[in-house]
């Protein structure tokens, strides 16, 4: 999810609905309505275009009327954790048996998937990964295929000790 897949005519309901002010909304409104872009290729400008579904990069309100327009995502029951960070979605789980995980997962996916429809937002693809975990592993895999994979040093867990390793993209 992004800033760009935010649906003005959405996030207005849903500024309304968090019993902002009618007048703070409007000006909220124009703020991000009427707005257009073009592009240039070689030296051919495109018609110009309205912009539907975005909240401008750069500004300080940005992560706020993103934050108003996720602010009601579903949390996902059978145990499963979601977490938001700005415009990054996690869904987690713990469990011993990876039989138990999956159906759980896809479940909470299947729920989250019809809120995204719902609020017309959609998932970049590219961005989309497992993240495996066991005391003796850790692989992130991405379209089905392993991206990052890494055992702890041994022992793999001793008492309070935490192993953290950073990825960096």
């Amino acid at each position: 999810m992004a800033f760009d897949r935010v649906w003005h005519a959405g996030v207005i309901h849903k500024l309304y609905q968090l019993e902002l002010p009618d007048r703070l909304v409007i000006i909220i409104h124009q703020y991000i309505s009427n707005r257009h872009f073009t592009f240039r290729l070689d030296n051919t400008y495109s018609s110009v275009r309205p912009i539907r579904a975005d909240v401008p990069q750069g500004s300080t309100l940005s992560p706020l009327l993103y934050s108003a327009y996720v602010n009601d995502i579903p949390r996902p029951k059978s145990g499963v954790q979601l977490a938001l960070f700005a415009d990054d979605t996690a869904l987690f789980l713990r469990s011993n048996c990876l039989r138990n995980i999956l159906p759980r997962l896809q479940r909470a996916i299947d729920e989250l998937t019809h809120w995204l429809r719902l609020w017309r937002i959609e998932v970049n693809p590219e961005k989309r990964f497992l993240v495996r975990e066991s005391r003796t592993h850790l692989c992130a895999q991405a379209h089905g295929r392993p991206i990052m994979g890494f055992s702890p040093p041994s022992p793999p867990f001793s008492h309070g000790e935490n192993y953290k390793k950073k990825m960096v993209e």
